[in-house]
């Protein structure tokens, strides 16, 4: 049979692609026909982009079950490729005949990495890879490496809580600015149940979303919480700059020690001045327990702060990590 006995006789069109679907054949250049053999040509077009796709379908990484990882970059102009990782010294990538660098590591403990390449020093996140470390300064690619028993930060089979993604106007730093909240599984402001609050704070660079995408806090939490080993709870994450333009110094910012004392004095300010009540507002049973965790600057919250909670009666955990 030819390829002509396949399609429609008079516009040429594959005939199992639209004609016999439409229980038709086209016999007139009518309007009909016209629409037809146009339809039929976008499903062909759209039949090889998708199979051109397929026969392009490109692996940049590959977790092998040893826990070792390649990663693979496509750069056949480059004279050079670097495979960074954070945490890591940048590797040397080796090149083959398609253009294509290549890394493998060495046995990776189970964990959420982040890492980059360095095509003849310019960096490049991967451009094959859609999940991303956010990050205000260096943002990076990011792969998960598993274990051999499920890790308390990935999503297992228990009640989870939500995440609610906020914004509001800070007059203490004056600009717009937004805040994640993490409230347990079954959590009901209404009710009479009391919630202890953790505020927990991030490194610097990181965003407001840092401790929910990166260090995916509220899955943490889900997972502790179903285990009985913390009380159902409610997180608070704030963006922890006062100073948002200490970020334009990058990492030479911490040699200014006149930026430095404006970024913490003005988070502290806006989270005791307006952070703190705005939550207390949110939910009917309020009771704070909070985190200083990453920023170097925590420590200044909490000797200000100390006091203030000996006022009220608040109960206080502080843990202090510098970022």
């Amino acid at each position: 049979m030819a390829l002509t006995d396949l399609c429609c006789s008079h516009c040429g069109i594959f005939r199992p692609i639209f004609c016999t679907l439409a229980g038709m054949e086209c016999t007139s250049e009518s309007y009909a026909h016209r629409v037809r053999r146009g339809v039929g040509l976008v499903i062909l077009a759209i039949m090889f982009s998708s199979l051109a796709f397929a026969q392009d379908a490109f692996k940049s990484i590959e977790v092998h079950p040893d826990r070792t990882v390649t990663f693979k970059y496509r750069a056949p102009g480059a004279k050079e490729v670097l495979f960074a990782m954070e945490g890591a010294k940048p590797v040397a990538m080796a090149k083959d005949d398609s253009g294509t660098w290549a890394y493998t590591s060495q046995t990776l403990e189970p964990d959420y990495y982040g890492y980059s390449f360095i095509a003849d020093g310019v960096f490049s996140m991967d451009p094959d890879n859609p999940n991303i470390k956010p990050n205000l300064i260096s943002p990076q690619s990011v792969f998960h490496v598993a274990g051999n028993t499920p890790e308390p930060w990935e999503v297992a089979d228990v009640p989870h809580g939500t995440v609610h993604h906020k914004f509001y106007k800070s007059d203490v730093i004056g600009d717009q600015r937004d805040y994640y909240v993490y409230t347990p599984a079954g959590y009901d402001p209404r009710a009479k149940t009391t919630y202890p609050v953790f505020y927990l704070l991030h490194g610097y660079s990181d965003d407001a979303s840092g401790w929910t995408s990166v260090g995916k806090a509220n899955v943490i939490f889900d997972n502790l919480i179903a285990q009985g080993k913390v009380k159902p709870m409610v997180v608070v994450m704030t963006l922890g700059y006062g100073a948002p333009e200490i970020l334009l110094k990058k990492w030479a910012a911490w040699g200014d020690a006149e930026l430095r004392e404006r970024n913490f004095n003005r988070y502290r300010e806006a989270l005791l001045k307006e952070m703190l009540p705005r939550i207390e507002k949110e939910i009917l049973k309020r009771r704070r327990l909070t985190a200083m965790i990453e920023q170097p600057h925590c420590h200044h919250i909490r000797e200000r702060h100390d006091a203030k909670q000996d006022e009220r009666g608040g109960r206080r955990a502080y843990h202090n990590r510098p970022g």
